[in-house]
């Protein structure tokens, strides 16, 4: 279809983006489609069976699948590498996080609970891609040892993935 719209001359293309705001937009899709297909006619010229058309057309939308595929995983990747970057700095500056964790729980709220396990396991996530996970266990227990006498907060702990609740 891209081949059809760049063949287009710029009168022509302008009486279809005219016949399209006065509302044929169906009969200019029919137009550039039919202008997209093969040429067929009697004589020396190439003919295109209806099996042979078939079968371009599932090429096509096997092109078409796999072009969607390939950019869906180029999108999953560049958010992994985020995500990786964005890890790697909370680990780089974990100790000053864990240290505004102890100031954000001098509040006793439920929100505050909330951002604090997130956080907790924002971390969690940091040290095991770091591969420090022992140093994180640590800290998560002399966290649980300050705070273990917040039920509530014990109980979010526990609710993340990797963070059972011992109390």
């Amino acid at each position: 279809m891209k081949e059809v719209v760049n063949a287009l001359a710029t009168e022509e293309m302008k009486r279809l983006l005219v016949d399209v705001m006065e509302g044929a937009g169906d009969r200019v899709k029919a137009e550039l489609i039919q202008r997209s297909l093969p040429v067929v006619s009697g004589g020396d010229t190439l003919q295109v069976t209806c099996g042979a058309f078939a079968a371009r057309v599932l090429e096509t939308r096997e092109e078409i699948r796999l072009a969607n595929q390939r950019k869906r995983e180029r999108k999953q990747q560049e958010a992994d590498r985020k995500q990786w970057v964005h890890l790697a700095h909370v680990y780089k500056t974990s100790e000053s996080i864990w240290e505004r964790l102890d100031q954000l729980l001098e509040k006793k709220t439920s929100s505050v609970y909330d951002v604090a396990a997130k956080q907790i396991k924002e971390l969690h996530d940091a040290y095991d891609q770091a591969g420090d996970a022992g140093e994180f266990v640590e800290r998560l227990s002399l966290f649980r040892g300050r705070y273990g006498r917040r039920p509530a907060l014990m109980r979010r702990l526990g609710e993340l993935d990797g963070l059972s609740y011992d109390g």
